[in-house]
């Protein structure tokens, strides 16, 4: 669909929808297909310069952070918007915002054809209660990951970051995860909390 302003000033606007599969993916968002499985439903519109604007319905696909242990499987309501632009190799999201019915990320991110390069969060809660802002640096060995905020439930990150410690122990060349945090209240294993968690694996 083209929308051309009335009187012919300002610039026009591309609007598309489709469904995009992995391949459809990979040509649009190298690296995108690390983390979404399965169909999912876009309106792209043109932005501004390159950048294109997106929002997605993610509700039919796989939704799968391994670095934060975290998944969502299909048939979970899950939105997605952000502006896209393409930068020097990479995939740059700006403006992002994921939603559903318990987990909600906000922020930028930038990915290449091995995944996420960085991502700077100013809002993650992926389990209701959450309340923290994340920065994630791809490294040489993994993932370096630093939270900070307010309340987190641990759960999920400990499972992974002690799978990721036995899996390198088991093999050489393992993705690692290392994390560093300052949470005013963490959630654990049965339900047991601490306060004012600083803590660096």
């Amino acid at each position: 669909k083209l929308e051309q302003p009335l009187g012919g000033d300002g610039a026009r606007k591309l609007s598309v929808q489709l469904e995009l599969n992995e391949k459809a993916r990979a040509k649009l968002a190298p690296g995108l297909n690390y983390y979404v499985k399965g169909p999912v439903f876009v309106d792209l519109q043109s932005g501004s310069g390159a950048s294109r604007q997106i929002t997605a319905d993610l509700t039919k696909a796989s939704i799968l952070l391994d670095f934060a242990g975290w998944s969502k499987g299909p048939g979970v309501e899950a939105a997605a918007s952000f502006s896209m632009a393409q930068k020097d190799g990479r995939t740059v999201l700006s403006d992002f915002e994921l939603s559903g019915g318990s987990f909600t990320m906000r922020g930028g991110a930038s990915l290449d054809r091995s995944g996420l390069v960085a991502a700077d969060l100013s809002r993650v809660s992926l389990v209701r209660g959450d309340n923290v802002s994340a920065q994630i640096t791809r490294t040489k060995g993994g993932y370096d990951v630093k939270l900070a905020g307010a309340s987190l439930d641990v759960r999920a990150i400990v499972k992974k970051v002690t799978s990721s410690f036995d899996s390198a122990a088991k093999s050489v060349g393992s993705t690692g995860i290392s994390v560093s945090a300052n949470i005013e209240k963490v959630t654990g294993f049965n339900s047991e909390t601490l306060s004012n968690l600083k803590m660096s694996y």
